[in-house]
């Protein structure tokens, strides 16, 4: 009977936890395209917004969105294509968080620079399997 307290643990640990207010950036659409504005939403009053394209790379770009007065809700359209993450200060706690969401922002309309590298690839691919079956099956006179 002891070990019932103990076993309780966990359940009690659960409970708090989804009870607990998270800080959140919520997108009215998630499937972006580029140069398509969207509503962001923050769950408190937010003066600052850090955008950062392709985050964690060699390449990466950010953009800073000062939100006067500051608001729950923001309209932003995306630059760049790829991924993106937006993050923000939440200092209603007693520590301030960082608060960051990813999403992923699609081309608008058709790459032809995505056609191009996929027929390369084809190109090289197959071709070098073709050349290679010709020289297999080759008759070699001795």
């Amino acid at each position: 009977m002891k070990l019932l307290p103990y076993s309780l643990l966990p359940l009690l640990v659960i409970c708090c936890y989804s009870t607990a207010v998270h800080a959140k950036i919520r997108v009215s659409n998630e499937k972006l395209e580029v140069g398509e504005t969207v509503r962001l939403s923050f769950s408190a009053p937010v003066d600052s917004l850090t955008v950062t394209y392709r985050p964690s790379s060699s390449v990466s770009k950010q953009e800073f969105l000062v939100i006067s007065p500051p608001a729950s809700s923001t309209e932003w359209s995306p630059q760049n294509p790829g991924l993106v993450q937006l993050s923000y200060q939440d200092r209603s706690g007693t520590h301030p968080t960082t608060v960051s969401h990813n999403i992923s922002v699609r081309f608008r309309g058709f790459s032809s620079s995505g056609v191009a590298v996929m027929l390369l690839a084809f190109i090289i691919l197959f071709g070098g399997a073709g050349f290679a079956f010709r020289t297999l099956f080759q008759r070699q006179d001795t």
